[in-house]
């Protein structure tokens, strides 16, 4: 039987079953006589018992759950708790309770319980019995010290050991400190009391006062053995002590040679009592048989196995046994490895200066003792041994198995760089310091410099006023395409990364008067300028039209051609040409355009890369090129998985495959918020990751303010009706259903509540009528009404294609030119748009479906952005607004977000302030973290407020 938890139920009349404390997980508790182990698995038919339970996982949520049950009886825990080593290797709940039913015992002992009534347990636990109710014992009253250690525990309790049996309604859970107090009182009752005296204050005195000390404290003596080192080998001594006065002791050697001085101890007859107690420890460890055939065993000499073997079982073994084991200090010392690193070569691959990320790397393990370094021999000694534990230099060593596979490793220069940049090295799981040495540790520091490359301050044939931070990311990206061949620049939207490209690759191609800003500072100085091959600019179609602008207006000298439409071609292609194609043209022609290496291939808007199985990412690593540069304002979209995939497509093997990223970084900084592991992290991408946002200080003075303002709108009565008969009717589905059916009904429920959000012509499926149907809609006239009044221009983001258009219709019947652009709109149509809302004289309001519109576009006409509807990832929301706020903007930008009250919106939104520092780092895709939500945490998430509507 496979038990995860124990619930404390009444007393009845139910066989005892004894308990193994290996078994307690979990724990929830009343002041009752017995105790049932719930399974791990859904009961069958045929199981006897079982009980509903309000089950919290780590994060607090409850889920209620039937389960199968075992009962035993609290009186059958006592003594194993009491008898608990501190060292036992059982689960955290069993020491929890042993701590408890010391506290208890502690007090039960000083007279300190009284009686008290108790109250049925439940009404749906399925198996209370006739003691449910009458009187019980309690402990009254705590000392404050007592109380203090109870909190203490309390603190430290796992969130399952506060699981309730429920009815089908609510769902709750005990709080932390009434499971201790109550398992106490349980205690209390089960030392107290007997069966049949639940009902009677007169059988108080059952058990006596005295007899409870004698069980907490004991009496007789305690065998002990002591561990010394001697030159030939560790040996055993053996002695006994008096179990209540500690100085009461004597050795074996003493207790053959005087019995009756040896009594001290607390037993009358010491001689027989020690022979007695070895015959039960060799069941228990088979070395102490040995001792039988001596006429006066007193010490045992152990040799390396038998050491070993104490160590890492008998000491549990023998505690289990009732006997003190007392070990030096030094018995066992710590064997600490450190990694060190040396290039095996320093080729450079054809790359053209770039050094080779696929070289490989010597990785080498030095062993030390107490700081004293070991030599070869010893470290084949420890690589060869055959146990954990191994006799050296006089002492005792423990060796893992798996260290002969760490004493001689080969990585990529790639993995290599990434741990020296750590400052440590994963080997078989575990994390080994790291030293690296000769022309590997020269690259290491080159790299760590590189952020501090002096500013580009003018590149030949760049017609464009470069800001400074915009000079720092040139020289940046000069540097670490020529170092390694590779890199992220993930500057905010509007701070012009498509300008600091261009400005590479004019680097890249220039004359010799400026190919000198551009010197390589990798193992191949001996290269003055790299290979004049044409650059590659692969994005999403919506960016081909920008990018040959921009280059027009930049670089008016480089010769751009767009590789995307019916007629493309790559004949007559120049090396120091740009070409500019999109993702689905390289899924369609990777052939064509794999078949010539490119001195600089660059991916706009690298998150399509997210997805390193897709079929554009596949394509994309395709393609030879001598540096790979990803460009993105979110490096991390999603989560962390994002960043792994740009940084191993840029520097293939950095941070290692997807699995051991996942075990190493993403798995302790998304679920565990490992502050050290992020830290780690940061370290080691931030050579290669350039990152600027618009609030850095030195950035800030280029952008004009930011202010974003959100609205909390009523709903309408016909959206309250709407949103009430939604949510009832689908929640009760998805209740009774669980995996993927699960996750379509909730994502089924989100959509059509923000629909109804925004207008129930949206949801209905209807052309209209809008007006007062819609709190939102009243509003968002409101806003563009007086910004368009003003003089102000407008861009208004929806993710719904349907209420796009309802909006625009809507702004013609207020007489408000406005434009559409969404995921339809051709791209000849989307340029237009484009250049009619910058002119000054166009529509004042342009209408955007987020998706279509989220990226690519260059709006600083527009000084005021409204969120129709909310879009429930921080980063896709701050990308559509960054269309406004960018480089180029003049006035300040207002952010509007309308959000309906009492809705899911405002639980959200409020949800969304707590995950926005995280945007950088781990917030769930789109709308799928709701989705992995309790049905409880759920239906609170979604009800509507009382007072909405």
């Amino acid at each position: 039987m496979a038990v995860t938890a124990v619930h404390l139920f009444p007393y009845d009349s139910r066989p005892m079953l004894p308990v193994d404390l290996s078994a307690i997980r979990d724990l929830t508790c009343r002041n009752d006589g017995t105790v049932a182990l719930w399974h791990d698995h859904t009961p069958d038919a045929d199981t006897a018992m079982t009980i509903a339970l309000a089950i919290p996982d780590a994060a607090g949520r409850v889920r209620r759950r039937r389960v199968g049950v075992t009962v035993v009886g609290v009186s059958d825990l006592i003594d194993p708790l009491l008898g608990l080593h501190p060292s036992a290797p059982v689960p955290l709940a069993a020491h929890a309770l042993a701590a408890v039913t010391r506290l208890a015992c502690s007090a039960i002992a000083d007279g300190r319980v009284v009686p008290r009534a108790a109250a049925p347990f439940g009404d749906d636990d399925g198996i209370s019995g006739e003691g449910a109710g009458g009187l019980h014992w309690a402990i009254g009253p705590w000392t404050p010290e007592e109380a203090a250690d109870l909190a203490a525990i309390a603190e430290h309790l796992p969130p399952t050991l506060r699981c309730e049996p429920v009815a089908e309604h609510p769902l709750r859970v005990t709080a932390a400190f009434d499971v201790v107090s109550r398992f106490a009182d349980a205690v209390a009752s089960s030392m107290v009391s007997s069966a049949a005296s639940y009902a009677s204050t007169a059988d108080l005195d059952v058990i006596t006062i005295d007899d409870i000390e004698a069980r907490l404290v004991g009496t007789g003596p305690v065998l002990v053995a002591r561990i010394t080192l001697e030159p030939d080998g560790a040996v055993l001594h053996l002695g006994a002590r008096n179990r209540a006065d500690h100085t009461a002791r004597c050795t074996a050697a003493e207790v053959w040679a005087s019995p009756d001085d040896a009594a001290v101890i607390g037993h009358p007859q010491p001689d027989l009592w020690l022979l007695r107690r070895l015959r039960e420890l060799a069941d228990a460890w088979a070395p102490i048989g040995r001792l039988l055939a001596e006429a006066a065993p007193a010490k045992l000499m152990l040799d390396d196995d038998e050491l070993t073997d104490l160590v890492l079982d008998g000491l549990d073994q023998l505690a289990h046994h009732d006997v003190e084991v007392l070990l030096p200090r030094d018995l066992v010392k710590a064997l600490t490895l450190t990694a060190s690193v040396s290039s095996s070569s320093s080729d450079s691959d054809e790359s053209g200066g770039a050094f080779s990320l696929e070289s490989l790397c010597e990785v080498g393990i030095t062993a030390t003792v107490d700081g004293q370094a070991l030599t070869a021999s010893e470290l084949d000694l420890l690589a060869n041994a055959q146990r954990e534990i191994v006799r050296l230099r006089g002492s005792f060593v423990r060796v893992d198995q798996r260290l002969a596979g760490r004493l001689r490793r080969r990585l990529t220069a790639a993995e290599a760089l990434g741990a020296a940049l750590g400052g440590s090295i994963v080997i078989d799981g575990e994390t080994v310091d790291l030293d690296v040495t000769g022309p590997f540790a020269d690259l290491v520091e080159r790299v760590q410099q590189l952020g501090s490359a002096h500013p580009i301050e003018s590149v030949t044939g760049l017609q464009a006023d470069l800001r400074p931070y915009q000079q720092r990311g040139i020289a940046w990206l000069t540097q670490v395409s020529m170092l390694l061949g590779g890199g992220v620049l993930a500057d905010d939207m509007g701070l012009g990364k498509t300008l600091q490209v261009i400005a590479l690759h004019l680097l890249r191609h220039g004359t010799t008067s400026t190919s000198t800003d551009f010197a390589p500072t990798g193992p191949n100085d001996n290269d003055a300028t790299p290979s004049r091959r044409p650059t590659l600019v692969i994005g999403p179609a919506s960016l081909v039209t920008n990018w040959l602008r921009e280059l027009e207006r930049f670089a008016p000298d480089v010769t751009a051609r767009r590789y995307h439409g019916a007629q493309r071609s790559l004949d007559g292609l120049g090396d120091d040409d740009i070409v500019i194609t999109t993702y689905a043209t390289l899924r369609i022609d990777q052939e064509q355009l794999g078949a010539r290496r490119w001195g600089l291939v660059v991916a706009d808007e690298a998150q399509h890369l997210k997805n390193h199985r897709s079929a554009t990412a596949q394509a994309v690593r395709t393609i030879p090129a001598d540096v790979r540069l990803a460009v993105t304002g979110t490096p991390v979209e999603n989560r962390l998985g994002d960043l792994w995939a740009l940084m191993d497509w840029t520097l293939p093997g950095l941070l290692g495959n997807q699995a051991s990223f996942r075990r190493r970084f993403a798995t302790p900084i998304e679920r565990d918020e490992s502050a050290d592991t992020a830290e780690l992290l940061t370290r080691t991408i931030a050579p290669f990751v350039l990152r600027r946002t618009k609030s850095d200080p030195t950035i800030a003075p280029d952008l004009p303010p930011r202010t974003e303002v959100d609205h909390t709108v009523p709903l309408s009565s016909e959206q309250a009706a709407l949103y009430r008969a939604m949510t009832l009717d689908v929640l009760d589905q998805i209740e009774h259903a669980d995996g993927m059916q699960r996750r379509g009904l909730v994502l089924k429920l989100l959509s059509g509540l923000k629909q109804i959000c925004d207008h129930p012509a949206l949801w209905l499926d209807q052309p209209g009528p809008l007006p007062s149907r819609s709190g939102k809609l009243a509003a968002f006239e409101e806003l563009v009404e007086e910004m368009t009044v003003a003089g102000d221009a407008v861009l208004v983001f929806t993710q719904y294609v349907r209420m796009g258009h309802l909006l625009g219709g809507r702004l013609a019947h207020l007489g408000i030119d406005s434009d559409f652009l969404h995921g339809g709109t051709t791209l000849p149509r989307r340029q237009q748009m484009v250049d009619r809302f910058q002119d000054p004289s166009g529509p004042p309001v342009m209408i955007i479906s987020i998706k279509a519109g989220g990226t690519g576009l260059n709006l600083t006409r527009a000084n005021q952005v409204i969120h129709y509807d909310r879009w429930w990832n921080p980063a896709v929301e701050n990308q559509a607004s960054d269309r406004a706020w960018r480089i180029g903007q003049l006035r300040s930008v207002f952010v509007h977000r309308l959000t309906s009250e009492g809705t899911l919106e405002e639980t959200i939104a409020a949800e969304l302030a707590r995950k926005s520092q995280l945007a950088e780092s781990i917030v769930g895709s789109g709308e799928g973290w709701i989705s992995e939500l309790d049905d409880l945490t759920l239906r609170s998430l979604l009800v509507l407020d009382g007072d909405a509507g």
